[in-house]
């Protein structure tokens, strides 16, 4: 009844009444008491019937804090936590009109709630739903800075996870312009531990920027201390955790038993079992660093345990862990012990895709079946570990040949500039020049003296002129050898590329009891090689656009033969003159080549014969080329329908289409295959 009084009329005041006490019957479904009562039964949000604008945001919240209630310990549970922030989606999706400041936050929370489960590529797209519905929201002419900084900084943590560091960089950066400037030390705490946070991930190990990650860390650090404000304690608990991995890393045992005990400090009341568990396993590895093995093999099954019982066997933290117990049992000794963990922690990092733990699982199996004298497996799992090392180099080089991209603009910004400079000297001296003959009037010898002196200066000012010129050439040459660098490097990488899928083939088909599949994967295989070598004559010619042939059927028969095993009994001859075809020509008669060649060695030779085969490229002249490939083998039938699948066949038939050619065969004599096909333009 006091309310009474805030209200103009009595039906305005009848109106409130009656709601308010319509809503106490639902006074259970509030936020408040959802969060206090994660028992009470919350009912559906069905497609049918779409709940009151009004109750389906306080629905939608409830639904949102009894997911996030889930995400505390004890009741901690990954999955209800899931279905509570769907359930709010679908409730704040059949709302209309949209409310599109609700569905920033839910999406960016479920953004965040993704990227802590370790599921990325979920954050990565309910961070862009949340950008889409941030900016319909602008539209409106509602701002909200705070909501837009947590969801560019999810946006960006998601793309760095998910392998686009560059469009990460930038995500993060328009994140931090938005607060650079405010002078709030809890504002400029929490900005330099997303910073700190952020570098270190995006460093790829690089010493500089490690470095530097881990010192907007102490800053962060430092602040905090100074605040001491409890609602911060998740981003001071990462602060710490980031702390302790760098300090263990570099050796530095008193700062890591410094930040152990402000974590121990904090971890109660965090309710997360994330990160206890990252308490554990630390302060384990650091004991195990220490030699005290028996105490850190208790701690890191305690880190162990929490993750089983939550469910959290798919994060870093569990295959860490598995990493710790196995180093443990090889510096014991117990080897075999070691090996079952190293192969487990592998199969989970291969399976959850974490590339770096690949890397260290595969080197630690090398060493130890090495140690075991099984040097077969400690081959297999060298070769492993070199073929992740190669990925993760090339990530490295990815990113500095961004650097230099970046580098280059700054060049052509700065000639420009210079550009324009030299065009305002050049009408500053336009008008001097025509003062100077308009005084020349006037003063016919004291024209003469300033004429003579002004030619001087002019030719001061080309011989500049031409200096920069000179300056500028110099500049250009040296740009051009910068992207020739940067074209063989993609034609080195594309080559590596084919060699990884080409062993990949190999391993698969090694798993392969099927005869017929066997053979099909070996035939893949010996395609992918065929543009592999392409690729790499490519990058060794000083053309780039333009392969020579004759080499690259060389190269391309060695490698057949070694694939068939066939080097002594078959003879492979290149009969031609050497002729340079564009890329897009010599892929699809690299191709042709690899099936008739590999036709002739299954077919053309039966029982152990000795044969030998041709190989010629020629031009015919008006821009006509015959490609032949002959054999002295037993030749073949008419009108037979191929042995094996037949693919092999129509792949040449369609590649000769592609060409453009026509196919003919002659089987008099062994078998010759000619195909006559036009020579390609420059463009």
């Amino acid at each position: 009844l006091c309310l009474s009084g805030l209200f103009r009329t009595r039906n305005q005041m009848n109106y409130v009444l009656a709601l308010l006490t319509a809503n106490l019957a639902s006074l259970a479904l509030t936020p408040f008491a959802v969060a206090q009562r994660p028992d009470v039964a919350l009912p559906e949000a069905g497609h049918k019937t779409v709940p009151a604008p009004e109750r389906t945001l306080m629905l939608s919240r409830a639904y949102q804090n009894r997911a996030n209630w889930y995400r505390k310990t004890p009741q901690f549970n990954l999955d209800s936590a899931a279905a509570y922030f769907n359930k709010a989606v679908v409730l704040l999706e059949n709302t209309r009109p949209l409310p599109y400041q609700r569905l920033a936050e839910v999406y960016s929370n479920l953004s965040e709630y993704n990227y802590w489960s370790y599921g990325y590529v979920r954050a990565n797209e309910m961070a862009a739903k949340a950008w889409s519905a941030f900016e319909s929201m602008t539209k409106q002419g509602k701002q909200d800075r705070m909501l837009q900084y947590e969801i560019l900084r999810n946006h960006s943590f998601a793309k760095l996870e998910t392998g686009d560091p560059k469009r990460s960089l930038t995500l993060m950066l328009k994140a931090l312009a938005l607060w650079q400037d405010d002078v709030n030390p809890a504002v400029q705490a929490k900005l330099l531990a997303n910073k700190g946070s952020f570098y270190a991930g995006y460093s790829n190990g690089i010493a500089v920027q490690v470095r530097m990650a881990f010192r907007y860390l102490r800053e962060s650090n430092r602040l905090y201390e100074s605040l001491d404000n409890q609602s911060d304690d998740p981003v001071r608990a990462e602060v710490c955790k980031d702390l302790i991995w760098y300090y263990n890393v570099t050796e530095n045992a008193d700062s890591c038993d410094y930040y152990f005990a402000k974590l121990n400090r904090i971890l109660p009341r965090l309710n997360d079992p994330i990160i206890a568990s990252w308490y554990y396993s630390l302060r384990g590895n650091t004991l195990s660093r220490r030699n005290q093995y028996d105490q850190a093999r208790i701690l890191i099954q305690e880190s162990l345990k929490i993750l089983e019982t939550y469910k959290l066997e798919r994060t870093h933290i569990y295959q860490f862990n598995i990493y710790l117990l196995g180093v443990i049992a090889t510096k014991k000794g117990r080897y075999d012990e070691a090996v079952a963990y190293f192969v487990r922690g592998r199969e989970l990092a291969v399976t959850h895709n974490f590339p770096v733990s690949v890397i260290t699982f595969s080197e630690h199996m090398a060493d130890l079946y090495e140690r075991k004298g099984d040097l077969k497996q400690a081959l297999f799992y060298y070769r492993q570990w070199s073929e992740a090392m190669m990925k993760f180099r090339e990530a490295r080089s990815e990113k500095s040949l961004r650097e230099n991209e970046l580098q280059l603009n700054v060049v052509s910004q700065q000639k420009k500039l210079t550009e324009q400079r030299a065009e305002r000297s050049s009408f500053i001296t336009a008008i001097v020049i025509a003062a100077l003959i308009t005084g020349l009037l006037v003063m016919v010898l004291f024209g003469l003296y300033r004429n003579f002196r002004n030619k001087q200066r002019v030719n001061g000012q080309l011989e500049a002129l031409n200096a920069d010129l000179a300056g500028k050439n110099s500049q250009l040459d040296k740009r051009n050898a910068e992207n020739e660098l940067l074209l063989k490097e993609i034609h080195h990488r594309v080559k590596n590329n084919l060699e990884v899928v080409s062993s990949l083939l190999a391993l698969q088909s090694a798993q392969i009891n099927d005869p017929d599949v066997q053979k099909a994967m070996q035939s893949s295989q010996s395609r992918v090689q065929s543009m592999g070598i392409l690729h790499q004559k490519l990058y060794q010619s000083e053309h780039l656009a333009f392969v020579e042939m004759r080499q690259y059927f060389v190269s391309l028969s060695e490698n057949i033969l070694n694939t068939y095993n066939e080097t002594d009994r078959i003879t492979v001859d290149c009969p031609m003159n050497e002729i340079e075809l564009d890329v897009d020509t010599a892929i699809p008669v690299g191709l042709i080549v690899n099936e008739l060649l590999t036709n002739s060695l299954k077919y053309a030779f039966p029982g152990g014969q000795l044969g030998r085969v041709l190989l010629s490229l020629e031009d015919l002249g008006r821009d006509m080329l015959q490609l032949r490939i002959s054999d002295n083998g037993i030749g073949k039938a008419m009108n037979v329908k191929p042995q094996g699948t037949g693919f092999g066949t129509q792949l040449v038939s369609l590649l000769t289409r592609q060409l453009e050619g026509t196919l003919q065969q002659d089987i008099a004599n062994g078998t010759v295959i000619s195909i006559q096909f036009k020579k390609a333009r420059p463009a």
